[in-house]
């Protein structure tokens, strides 16, 4: 099985995935101060239940949003090696086989 990789289209993923990361970035970031405080409760118990209940799910949902963001990261990252590995390859082989 011979499999053909063509530069250009590789770096145009790794630039999608930035362009995705970066993105998200910016969501995250404009979000976390508004999810992380909620508006004020009143005094009673049951407000500040719900006050706590919501920071508890805005605290889930933004852990959960950073390690997805981690994750696109780290998809352009390897795919970013994955271009420099096959053009290194194909320059060797190349020079090797002429």
């Amino acid at each position: 099985m011979i499999t053909n990789v063509q530069s250009s289209v590789m770096m145009a993923s790794v630039a999608d995935v930035a362009s995705n990361v970066a993105s998200t970035a910016a969501v995250i970031d404009g979000g976390a101060p508004i999810m992380m405080a909620p508006a004020p409760a009143g005094t009673d118990e049951a407000s500040m239940l719900a006050t706590a209940n919501t920071s508890a799910h805005s605290a889930d949902l933004l852990g959960t949003s950073v390690a997805g963001f981690m994750e696109l990261a780290r998809l352009a990252g390897a795919l970013g090696v994955v271009d420099a590995s096959v053009t290194i390859v194909d320059t060797a082989n190349g020079a090797q086989f002429l």
